[in-house]
């Protein structure tokens, strides 16, 4: 939706960062946040939907750049996949996994994950998984590991109550991993 409103047609007009910069047209609400954002989306996907936008029914078609240059066409580049390579240290105490909060990688920042170290130029790296998240191939080791200094950004998950814990996917998915490799 952004990129039609904007008519935004060139790839360094559309990197994720100049669209997170652009989207500040929008403007933002900080007493309903979740629910503004969920009214993008659903504007995105319900009346400018990539094929087809339903102009017609826009509220913000006034102002729309590729309504008035009638040029609909949203542009997309391939991304090159990436392959990195990561140790993810396990840490289990009473049948539970210790997660952190990422305040350490770009991906999945502030949310809660596997303490783990990015292994860059890595030889005979014997991987244990392989996880694709956005346009990385994480190749992944697992290392059990037995202690840990714990801190405010830590804390123990049981593995048997996970539809429980607000995780994101690629938390989950090692979680399964282990709990099916036991």
């Amino acid at each position: 939706m952004l990129k039609r409103y904007l008519f935004l047609k060139k790839q360094d007009q559309i990197k994720k960062e100049n669209l997170h910069e652009k989207k500040k047209i929008f403007g933002t609400s900080i007493k309903r946040s979740s629910d503004y954002a969920q009214a993008l989306m659903e504007l995105g996907a319900l009346i400018c939907k990539p094929v087809s936008p339903n102009c017609k029914n826009c509220p913000l078609v006034k102002k729309c750049k590729s309504f008035k240059n009638k040029n609909f066409d949203l542009v997309k580049f391939k991304k090159k996949d990436k392959e990195t390579f990561y140790k993810l240290n396990i840490y289990k105490k009473n049948n539970h996994y210790l997660l952190i909060k990422n305040n350490k990688f770009n991906f999945l920042k502030n949310l809660n994950i596997f303490p783990m170290e990015e292994v860059n130029n890595p030889k005979n790296f014997d991987k244990d998984l392989n996880l694709k998240m956005s346009n990385m191939s994480m190749n992944i080791k697992i290392e059990f590991k037995n202690k840990y200094n714990l801190n405010k950004n830590n804390y123990w998950i049981d593995p048997t109550k996970l539809q429980n814990y607000t995780l994101p996917t690629f938390t989950k998915k090692i979680v399964k991993f282990l709990e099916s490799h036991k």
